[in-house]
């Protein structure tokens, strides 16, 4: 379509990695991951952090089966980010992926992933406990889609 060739033409890292992400349920359905049947929800949220303005805390993406309510995430099923901005130690914004015992967090046992430029993480949503820094220095810009 004329939006796609727009879209490939003027911001084509931005069109690389939709394509690439569109195609992501079809090739976890292929490992039979997740118990297969994935979708990709048709928005995708795109977020800036500015400095020193926002952070997330401790949470999980999804509280199912607790949770059954689709408005709320209870149908997502993974979570991918991506992000997008340049990124040196002491930019904060990194995140936090957390231990758990049984169905709660341990919170200072954790993971830090930072928010390099290109990386893309995936996790469980409705198992994996994770927060965000606040950006320190600059903005972080990610990208975040949900897997139903």
């Amino acid at each position: 379509s004329a939006h796609q060739e727009a879209l490939q033409r003027d911001y084509p890292a931005l069109y690389e990695l939709a394509t690439k992400l569109a195609g992501l349920p079809a090739c976890v359905n292929k490992l039979k991951a997740l118990g297969g049947g994935l979708q990709v929800h048709p928005a995708v949220m795109v977020a800036v952090y500015p400095e020193r303005a926002a952070e997330y805390v401790l949470h999980k993406d999804s509280y199912a089966p607790k949770d059954n309510d689709p408005a709320t995430g209870a149908t997502r099923r993974l979570t991918v980010l991506a992000y997008l901005n340049e990124w040196q130690e002491g930019d904060g914004g990194e995140l936090r992926l957390h231990e758990d015992a049984g169905d709660q967090p341990v919170p200072r046992r954790f993971e830090t992933v930072a928010p390099t430029a290109g990386k893309i993480v995936l996790f469980d949503s409705p198992r994996v406990w994770h927060a965000v820094n606040p950006a320190l220095r600059g903005s972080r810009w990610a990208v975040t889609l949900w897997v139903h």
